[in-house]
């Protein structure tokens, strides 16, 4: 039978309302044995104060003292508890005040809450003043002005503080007037004007005024320190600085120990245009119809960016023509200048031209074996990056790359092109079918933001003129034949007149795994070169197998790295900039 319980606690204290407690206790026999297997019942002498659970978990309802009694069997103990709400936070109101002259007065009040966020009635607050030459407090929160300046109040409840600002301005007030402009050109020369008043608004004459600017916002250039009028009005004259944005200048006027200031702010905007400036001091166009933007920095006399129109000339239009607003296109291969300037030319840029070739690395239809088998092997060659032809139906399928793992290789810099919905045979498609799988497949490339959008690779290279034709609607160039079914003399020059007909080579069927297949890789790119034409190299998969054969075909191609580009860069959606 039980016959004593003990608590653990002698006591319990609890300092917020909802704050809660865990008692616990031991049931002993007459033997003083510990008994678990016994019922047990909790009850609290006053629940207004706090409540107990079945399990012994105490709550705090309310501030005061009870007891909680725990009975098992015949055997019964009580433990007291008290509630004491202990304030954790302070807030004052109002929070800050001006006073307009001595002796003025506000009353501050103080809300207190505990930790739980329940008022605390009844809390005693005591009240401070930071400066007691400025302001005092009494004992109920009233606040007198007793002279300028600013002075903080403070109240303390418990752990609890907060404090508000509070102040007695200096008797002259100084008003700017505005300065007639809010935006001007850098060296504009202005007029300021502040007027001294007492707080009634009557003129103050004989104030003495003084006059200032930021640093690199220009200078006063007229007497820095002036005395106002009997309208009382002071002047000054402000010729701003040579930088464009935000300047400001300043007057001030003392009293009583204090000072009254205002600020003048003017937008300072660039001037005429004085100079076209070209950063660049030579560009490569590596084929007759590449594209390059020039973006001339137009500045002031001080160096500030501003717009104007730009003249432009080539030395000689048949390398390298350039229009009106700085379009320069290949038109030759040799060297010129590009021109830029306002009334005349003033900067130069050297423009060479040479029929370099382009080549291009591209995987097929978006297997997974190129993310885990290539991709590995890829980034052991710095700054190599490739394309994948993505038929979007697919992405996702078993075998092949998921969305995330495209949006890697697109983070490395790679193009994602086109290479239709399903993969389908667009020379066996109605109309309606064939400009579905060439539009969705592009509408679902540019919802992703990925690069590469508008070139495309035909699915089993083929290609006919209704294709062709439909292919143009949406996309700048195409790939649709392999290299091995012509001719190597008959790959497609760079840049491409017919940049819907791109040709392409496939390391697979000229048997890369062996040395004597790389020799003919390495021939045609070497002939790529040469000739100033284009090849895209195409994969479908990297086997296991084969990383090693893949690994040495990427050496070679590495030897030529100056000219392997993906499809974004050859072909750009804009001309690529200058500046």
């Amino acid at each position: 039978m039980p016959a004593v319980v003990d608590f653990d606690l002698a006591s319990m204290e609890l300092t917020y309302l909802g704050e809660t407690a865990q008692l616990s206790a031991t049931v002993r026999d007459e033997a003083g044995r510990a008994m678990t297997a016994v019922e047990r019942v909790w009850t609290s002498a006053d629940e207004s104060v706090v409540t107990v659970s079945p399990g012994g978990l105490v709550t705090a309802r309310g501030n005061g003292s009870t007891g909680v009694t725990l009975s098992a069997g015949g055997a019964s103990a009580s433990i007291p508890v008290t509630v004491a709400q202990l304030p954790t936070a302070v807030s004052v109101s109002p929070d800050g005040w001006s006073f307009q002259s001595p002796d003025d007065t506000v009353q501050l009040t103080a809300a207190t809450v505990d930790a739980g966020g329940s008022p605390v009635p009844g809390a005693q607050v005591t009240w401070t003043s930071s400066d007691t030459a400025v302001a005092v407090v009494d004992a109920g929160g009233t606040v007198r002005a007793v002279d300028t300046g600013v002075a903080y109040i403070r109240a303390t409840a418990g752990v609890g503080v907060d404090s508000v600002r509070v102040e007695l301005e200096s008797e002259l007030v100084l008003v700017g007037m505005d300065p007639g402009a809010t935006e001007l050109p850098v060296v504009s020369q202005l007029t300021l004007t502040a007027r001294v008043t007492d707080r009634l608004g009557t003129p103050l004459a004989g104030a003495v005024v003084h006059w200032w600017t930021d640093p690199q916002a220009g200078a006063i250039v007229s007497d820095s320190t002036t005395v106002s009028g009997s309208d009382g009005f002071a002047h000054a004259t402000w010729v701003l600085g040579t930088g464009v944005g935000e300047q400001r200048a300043h007057a001030a006027v003392e009293n009583r120990g204090q000072t009254a200031s205002t600020t003048y702010s003017v937008t300072a905007v660039a001037g005429p245009a004085a100079r076209a400036s070209l950063q660049a001091d030579s560009i490569l166009l590596s084929g007759v119809g590449e594209e390059a933007m020039f973006l001339p920095t137009v500045t002031d006399a001080w160096g500030n960016p501003t717009s104007g129109a730009v003249v432009w000339s080539s030395d000689t239009p048949g390398v390298a023509s350039v229009d009106g607003q700085g379009l320069t296109r290949a038109t030759g291969v040799g060297a010129t200048w590009i021109r830029a300037g306002l009334d005349e030319p003033t900067d130069s840029v050297q423009v060479t031209v040479s029929m370099r070739g382009a080549i291009t690395l591209t995987f097929d239809d978006g297997w997974r074996s190129v993310y885990e088998n290539a991709w590995p092997v890829i980034q052991e060659y710095p700054g190599l990056r490739a394309n994948v032809a993505v038929y979007s139906a697919a992405v996702g399928w078993d075998g092949f790359l998921t969305e995330a793992q495209l949006d890697d290789l697109h983070q490395n810099g790679w193009s994602m092109v086109s290479h239709t919905v399903n993969h389908a045979d667009l020379t066996t498609l109605t109309e309606a079918e064939r400009d579905l799988e060439l539009r969705e497949s592009q509408e679902w490339l540019l919802a992703r933001g990925y690069r590469g959008s508008n070139v495309l690779i035909a699915p089993y290279h083929r290609f006919d003129e209704a294709v062709r034709a439909a292919a143009g609607q949406y996309y700048d160039a195409a790939r649709i034949m392999s290299a091995t079914e012509t001719v190597p003399a008959t790959l497609e020059a760079w840049m491409p007149d017919a940049p819907l007909q791109l040709t392409a080579v496939e390391p697979e069927v000229l048997g890369y795994t062996t040395a004597a297949g790389r020799e003919e890789v390495r021939a045609l790119l070497q002939q790529t070169v040469d000739d100033g034409a284009f090849l895209d190299v195409f994969f479908h998969q990297v086997p296991p197998e084969n990383v090693d054969a893949f690994r040495a075909l990427m050496d070679i191609l590495w030897e030529f790295r100056d000219r392997v580009l993906p499809y974004h860069e050859l072909f750009p959606v804009a001309p690529r900039e200058v500046r």
